[in-house]
């Protein structure tokens, strides 16, 4: 009687591991493409914040370099 409730358990628990297998894989499949789609966002933002710094930077006479070899003339 034990043996056959283990090889029923053992059966069963066999044909459902490549079902929570394949559950498991589709979520870590849906993780990875949200993760690949927040870092291309992250990605761009930073390009744009990076553009409006060199911006900023160019518009303010305190980032504007100096010319020393001509100031020694």
């Amino acid at each position: 009687m034990l043996q056959t409730i283990h090889q029923t358990v053992h059966s069963r628990a066999a044909s459902l591991l490549p079902k929570m297998m394949n559950a498991d894989m589709d979520d870590l499949s849906a993780r990875v493409d949200a993760v690949k789609e927040e870092n291309l966002k992250l990605k761009s933002e930073n390009q744009v914040l990076g553009q409006y710094i060199e911006n900023l930077m160019s518009a303010s006479s305190v980032f504007q370099t100096t010319d020393t070899k001509s100031k020694r003339k």
